[in-house]
């Protein structure tokens, strides 16, 4: 399932701009992470561990590992 930028625009009050540099891998605060969470029904620090394992994901699908 996906959010459309302009769904999670709408519904976290995050600029829609900013959604798209967090695409690019911008770090999110603390704020946006909370409202994020909010948004789809999850901790936050559960929306911060799934970050960072894509993280890890990503570098290894990136290295072949």
């Amino acid at each position: 399932m996906c959010t459309s930028w302009d769904t999670i625009a709408r519904k976290t009050g995050i600029a829609r701009v900013r959604i798209e540099t967090l695409n690019d891998g911008t770090v999110l605060t603390s704020e946006e992470i909370e409202k994020r969470a909010a948004l789809w029904s999850a901790t936050p620090e559960g929306l911060r561990r799934s970050i960072e394992e894509s993280g890890v994901a990503a570098k290894a699908d990136a290295t072949g590992d």
